[in-house]
């Protein structure tokens, strides 16, 4: 599992990274349910990189261009397959990195990869 999210301002009440503080949470609960079922997790550490559409002008906030975001996805996917990977999650809990499947709809590399 890749926990993944922007450093982006949420406002006074919630630290700069909430969004993959959570994904990363995520990945962990995950992991910890598929152990009580005998299955073996990895999460990769999370990658801080995300398109803030509504915050990117906020103070703190960083913002990729959706397609660069894309790319670098598929990059990271396509390495990991190449190495064996067979089963590989982005755990996003930012909408605008992965709502509805917008921008990372063509990250996923091309089966047979690896």
């Amino acid at each position: 599992m890749i926990p993944l999210g922007p450093l982006e301002a949420h406002g006074p009440h919630l630290p700069i990274g909430t969004d993959v503080m959570v994904s990363r949470r995520i990945c962990e609960e995950v992991a910890s349910n598929l152990s009580k079922e005998g299955i073996t997790t990895l999460i990769y550490p999370p990658q801080i990189i995300g398109y803030c559409a509504y915050t990117k002008d906020f103070p703190g906030s960083i913002s990729v261009d959706a397609r660069t975001l894309s790319k670098v996805s598929y990059d990271m996917l396509e390495s990991l397959a190449r190495q064996g990977f067979k089963h590989i999650m982005i755990v996003s809990f930012h909408l605008g990195t992965c709502g509805k499947g917008r921008n990372l709809d063509h990250a996923t590399p091309p089966s047979g990869t690896g």
